[in-house]
């Protein structure tokens, strides 16, 4: 799987990420609506590291928080355009205590 970012982190730290769909718009086109889940990468079950934070089209920004050290996540960030399109971009998140 090819991912649109990725990013280590510290159990304890929460980061503030971005995702741009620019270069997936058409002209005039914008995103109305976003939303944000995460998953734990090796079983696919759903986890709580990823949260929807705002929207201003076309950046749609997160937060990342938690998880466990030693497990990868993947964020995914979904964005519905006003022409009723939906993007996805999937985030790797990888959480190490050091």
């Amino acid at each position: 799987m090819a991912y649109s970012g990725q990013f280590d982190k510290q159990p304890s730290e929460i980061h503030t990420k971005t995702v741009t769909f620019a270069t997936r718009l058409a002209s005039g086109e914008t995103v109305s609506s976003a939303t944000v889940t995460s998953r734990v990468l090796s079983s696919g079950a759903s986890a709580s590291v990823g949260a929807y934070s705002s929207l201003s089209s076309p950046v749609v920004t997160f937060k990342a928080s938690g998880g466990t050290s030693g497990v990868d996540y993947v964020i995914t960030v979904k964005a519905t355009t006003s022409l009723s399109n939906v993007h996805e971009a999937d985030i790797l998140m990888t959480v190490v205590e050091s």
